[in-house]
């Protein structure tokens, strides 16, 4: 039997499609494949503005390769959101508020402790000082009033004078302190008054506009306050002092420095008070029953200091 010669290739011409509409694939070469849009994940999207309808997979800036789906976020509800506001509102509501600065302590040698406390809106701190010893009210007023024997026993102190004021138990004192880069000078108002519990209160307050010309700087807004009081131990006396001033530091020092150096100034003042009170060298002071009552509580040095630098700048 004779056998069907196939048809001859000739250059250029595709082979004939079947019945089907499909050509007949040449030997060697894979079947076509649909494209996978798995494999094919990137797309370029051009420059667009955002569609009106609220869609989210569009793409705006450079022109770099994205996903189809980059970018769509899935809608959340109006109930959602407010949840989760009131979730967060309720979360920092239940935050502890934070808590008032605290006192640093700054020195301690003998009955003696010093410490510092910030003064809200103000440049320097209140520096204070405490102590226990032997001695009485009187003798620590005997020994504050007596201007010519600062340079003995108060740190810092080159020299003091004391005018006598009109209302009793209230001098106007002026004092030198420090030397070189360090002289100041300082002009205060002291008054003294009893306490309706049977201490006693001494305050000092900055008199900057009767301060006199001086050759080197002035301290300015000083607030110092005494409180007296009778110790645990019989034949004792409590000693606080509470002061804060701006000293106008050299060079743009600020509290950093100054802070430091006027805790220890006091640790000396009141090491050197303990001293002097031991060994009774001080004069005949007031009888407490004599001094003025204080009626009207007296407004914190802190903020009297906060105040009178406001005032200055």
């Amino acid at each position: 039997m004779k056998m069907p010669t196939p048809p001859r290739k000739v250059a250029g011409l595709r082979p004939a499609a079947d019945s089907r509409g499909l050509r007949p694939r040449r030997a060697g070469r894979p079947a076509h494949r649909q494209p996978d849009l798995h494999r094919h994940r990137s797309v370029r999207r051009p420059v667009s503005r955002a569609p009106d309808d609220g869609r989210t997979d569009w793409f705006t800036g450079d022109a770099r390769w994205r996903h189809p789906g980059a970018g769509r976020q899935p809608a959340q509800s109006a109930g959602l959101r407010a949840l989760f506001a009131a979730a967060t509102f309720v979360l920092f509501a239940a935050l502890p508020a934070p808590a008032a600065a605290e006192c640093e302590p700054r020195e301690a040698e003998g009955p003696v402790t010093v410490e510092s406390c910030p003064v809200e809106n103000a440049d320097y701190p209140v520096v204070r000082a405490e102590m226990t010893v032997r001695g009485s009210m009187s003798a620590v007023i005997a020994l504050l009033a007596d201007a010519g024997a600062c340079p003995e026993w108060q740190a810092m102190c080159v020299e003091e004078r004391a005018t006598a004021l009109d209302a009793p138990f209230q001098t106007l004192r002026q004092r030198v302190s420090g030397k070189g880069i360090s002289r100041r000078i300082t002009m205060d108002r002291v008054a003294w008054w009893r306490t309706a519990d049977g201490g006693v209160v001494g305050d000092m307050a900055g008199a900057d506009e009767l301060t006199p010309e001086f050759k080197g700087k002035r301290v300015l807004c000083a607030r110092s306050r005494w409180f007296l009081s009778p110790g645990d131990g019989e034949g004792t006396v409590t000693v606080v002092q509470k002061t804060v001033s701006d000293p106008q530091p050299p060079f743009g020092m600020g509290a950093g420095v100054v802070t430091p150096r006027t805790a220890k100034t006091l640790l000396e003042t009141f090491t050197n008070m303990s001293a002097r009170l031991a060994g009774g060298r001080h004069g005949a002071g007031p009888a407490i029953e004599s001094l003025p009552l204080l009626e009207d509580e007296l407004p914190g040095i802190g903020e009297e200091f906060a105040r009178c630098q406001a005032a200055r700048k």
